[in-house]
């Protein structure tokens, strides 16, 4: 665990020479401007923590000047929430330039458009976008799952559910139960408003048969809850009391279903915001986190010109993440309850994997140049041959089968059987007969695999 360094007094800060302080926050004073930037820009949301190790820092100046300069300017822009910490004290999020630019680069996603997701879908997505969004919902089932500590690995996640295999653990009964909570989040609870009901609804799908007492399943703690270090096992946050959760939760789905195109608040911010108040009451007895992520999910995806986040696994980045995470649940507690730190986390978080997005959708569309060249019935293919023959391009050793194929792509048996036998008949599968019957690739499929891995080396 990163030691959390208290920011210092502004009040102390101001007491010993407040014409000085006149002086730094002038409108025209550069010294601000500069020191400003340091605090809140594409990089970050800095917490006094590592702010006071910033170089260069404006000469005469010294670290607990430029800190009440920065806190001063954040509570000015800064807009109170609905929500109270324990203590009684407003939860704010402050609407900087920082964040009002990062939440522009998110939802222009010009990355993402550049890479070739549409940038107006009609109300069908084409097949290939709704493939995407499968792979994505396998991913962000697995590292969601990671954040908890399940011990597993992607590949043995995404061979249990596309085989339907029964979880063989703990750590893949949590992948699996957050697959299910992803399907029913597209297919039912995107669709519905936010209530205490359906929040121990998402909660019972992601814990049961993970929690030790089945009585936690779907229902809200009556007791005590305490978050603690994993490493030093020390208790670093207490929920609020279980009296005060009945008004808690009730102020969260308000503030949920609210929409007006007046709102101050963005879409992303308000998700940001969901996130970080479920995970501050701690209203269940486990599966917070869980439960959060997916609260953060539903408040975007509800929004159909954020349709393109199901494409996404944003948990990915932050299980890379998991210190920085934390960190920035316990910057806004230690900064007088400034949520910015967890909002400007999850949007950082999100360019990340957009970035990591748009990469993977650039590799694909050069994979298939070479498919074109190679296959003859290449427009013929549908997106669901097309990202079989792209995995077989780069597999080790692949093979396929109508069960992992149906259950991939989500689709019936018929359709698998139909996908599979066509590329045999094409000449770019071989039919292996045995139960389940399998298919490997031929080798007109070997020699474009040989051209492609050739051209990236040339590259």
């Amino acid at each position: 665990m990163s030691r959390i360094i208290d920011p210092p007094s502004i009040r102390d800060t101001l007491a010993g020479n407040p014409d000085r302080m006149l002086q730094l926050l002038g409108r025209l004073s550069p010294d601000k401007e500069r020191i400003l930037q340091i605090a809140d820009s594409a990089a970050g949301y800095l917490h006094w923590t590592d702010f006071r190790h910033k170089r260069p820092f404006p000469e005469g100046i010294t670290r607990e000047e430029g800190w009440a300069i920065v806190r001063l300017h954040r509570s000015s822009v800064a807009k109170r929430l609905p929500f109270q910490s324990k203590a009684g004290q407003s939860i704010t999020v402050a609407l900087t330039d920082g964040l009002h630019a990062a939440v522009r680069r998110v939802s222009a996603h010009r990355n993402l458009i550049r890479a070739g997701i549409p940038e107006n879908p009609h109300s069908e997505l084409p097949e290939e976008m709704r493939t995407f969004g499968l792979k994505a919902l396998i991913d962000e089932a697995y590292y969601s799952a990671v954040i908890e500590g399940a011990v597993s690995t992607r590949k043995d996640a995404r061979r249990m559910i596309r085989e339907e295999a029964t979880p063989r653990d703990h750590s893949e009964r949590m992948i699996l139960n957050n697959y299910r909570a992803g399907k029913k989040m597209a297919e039912q609870w995107i669709h519905e408003p936010m209530s205490p009901a359906l929040l121990c609804e998402i909660q019972k799908t992601l814990t049961e048969e993970t929690l030790e007492d089945p009585a936690d399943w779907g229902q809200f703690r009556s007791g005590p809850v305490h978050v603690v270090d994993e490493q030093t096992q020390e208790v670093v946050h207490t929920g609020p009391d279980p009296d005060e959760l009945p008004a808690r939760i009730e102020q969260l789905c308000e503030f949920a279903n609210y929409e007006n195109s007046d709102d101050p608040v963005p879409v992303l911010v308000r998700a940001c915001l969901l996130h970080y108040q479920l995970a501050y009451d701690h209203p269940f007895g486990d599966g917070n986190g869980r439960t959060a992520r997916w609260l953060f999910l539903w408040r975007l995806l509800r929004c159909p010109e954020y349709w393109w986040v199901a494409m996404l696994s944003i948990s990915r980045m932050t299980s890379q993440g998991r210190q920085d995470y934390y960190d920035s649940f316990r910057f806004a507690q230690s900064d007088g309850d400034d949520a910015t730190y967890l909002v400007r986390h999850q949007l950082a978080a999100m360019e990340r994997e957009m970035d990591r997005f748009a990469r993977f959708l650039t590799r694909r569309r050069d994979l298939r140049i070479h498919l074109r060249e190679f296959i003859p019935r290449h427009e013929d293919l549908n997106s669901r041959q097309t990202a079989l023959l792209e995995h077989a391009m780069n597999a080790k050793e692949p093979v396929y089968t109508q069960p992992v194929h149906r259950a991939f792509h989500d689709v019936t048996q018929p359709t698998a059987r139909e996908d599979l036998e066509r590329l045999v008949t094409w000449g770019l599968l071989e039919r292996r007969e045995g139960r389940p019957i399998r298919y490997i690739p031929t080798e007109l499929l070997a020699q474009a695999r040989r051209a492609h891995h050739a051209a990236r080396e040339r590259d």
